[in-house]
């Protein structure tokens, strides 16, 4: 298949992501990946991480990467953060990007204050664009 989608979990201790001038030195604890036509027809799927535990005593999660267009227009997607819980996931947390990131420029980052230490949680991309989007991101376990 030509158009992939793929995620990934990365749990590196004290993993660095240094490109476009962003810096993270809390551990990498999720990886998301996506790329030719997602956004496009059928391919508005949500992509969602593998459940992480925050452990950071600020009780934040931070997100960083980029995102870009195959063709004319911006990327737009929503970033959620999702708390797990036994009777339902909660949404406790949500940041639209509405423009380009490219690869090789400066890339998002934000940070959700809302996480809570010692529960699980995951992040969630919502695609609002119709032209095909490409990126790649990482969730830290912290700032």
């Amino acid at each position: 298949m030509k158009n992939k989608m793929y995620i990934a979990i990365a749990a590196a201790a004290g993993c660095f992501l240094l490109s476009g001038g962003i810096a993270s030195a809390a551990p990498a604890v999720a990886y998301w990946e996506f790329t030719g036509a997602w956004g496009t027809g059928g391919n508005t799927y949500a992509i969602k991480t593998n459940w992480f535990t925050v452990t950071n005593s600020a009780q934040v999660v931070t997100i960083a990467g980029w995102q870009d267009v195959t063709s004319l227009g911006n990327a737009n997607i929503d970033y959620t953060l999702v708390r797990y819980g036994f009777l339902g996931n909660t949404p406790v947390g949500m940041k639209n990007f509405n423009t380009n990131y490219p690869k090789s420029g400066v890339w998002y980052n934000y940070t959700f204050t809302n996480a809570r230490k010692g529960e699980d949680h995951r992040i969630e991309l919502i695609p609002h664009s119709s032209a095909g989007m490409i990126g790649a991101g990482n969730a830290y376990d912290g700032y």
